[in-house]
């Protein structure tokens, strides 16, 4: 099944001989169910086609269709509601609130969109962070503080997850812990585009698109 829908997307900055297209006509589908790495070198446009699909930032021109509603055409905050309702964002610096305990980051999806955190008791078991409920974010290790916001980026069960370098800020024993999460809820079904610069990291997921100067330049599904 169609999951999102990318067509003729344009991201530009600034204007006439100094306008730069960092994400330039790009087109492609995605199934539910996919882990799509986006992989190419600094400065080609992975990081702005996320944040587009995030409605972070608004695309110059083009769509972005997500379970059959355009984003693109979304208001701020209607926007906002959408992303918190469906889906669920990574980066590589965590982005947890220092005030807030483990437990009210992770939850703080669920009182903002005012929903029942049904399946909270089996994130914390599955991501090792039970005994670490009650912590303040600088108490955690990187490790742990990426699996805490894994566990507020799954909280709303969302369409998609996005994962902006997930594992670029951690060793590798880690990083292969944080991969290791990330191939589990995809085999339990969840929807997966991630950029990463680790061509190791990539080579496990199931489909693999390749960026240069704004564009897609390979698009290769893997076994």
């Amino acid at each position: 099944m169609r999951l999102l829908e990318i067509k003729n997307l344009v991201k530009k900055y600034g204007q006439k001989e100094n306008e730069i297209k960092a994400v330039n006509n790009v087109s492609f589908n995605v199934q539910k169910g996919e882990f799509i790495a986006i992989v190419g070198p600094s400065g080609s446009g992975k990081s702005t086609l996320l944040n587009l699909l995030a409605g972070l930032d608004k695309a110059s021109s083009g769509d972005i269709i997500i379970s059959k509603k355009n984003i693109s055409n979304l208001k701020d905050k209607e926007m906002t509601i959408f992303r918190r309702n469906n889906i669920g964002i990574i980066y590589q610096f965590y982005n947890l609130i220092p005030a807030l305990t483990v437990k009210e980051n992770i939850l703080l999806p669920t009182l903002l969109s005012n929903k029942k955190s049904e399946n909270y008791q089996k994130l914390v078991s599955k991501l090792g962070i039970k005994a670490k409920e009650e912590y303040l974010p600088n108490d955690l290790s990187g490790g742990e503080q990426q699996r805490v916001a894994i566990g507020r980026a799954l909280i709303n069960k969302p369409l998609i997850l996005l994962a902006d370098e997930p594992t670029g800020n951690l060793d590798s024993a880690n990083a292969k812990k944080i991969m290791d999460l990330l191939m589990y809820y995809n085999k339990n079904g969840q929807t997966i585009i991630m950029v990463t610069h680790d061509l190791e990291l990539a080579k496990k997921a199931s489909r693999v698109i390749t960026f240069k100067d704004g564009k897609i330049i390979k698009d290769n599904v893997q076994n």
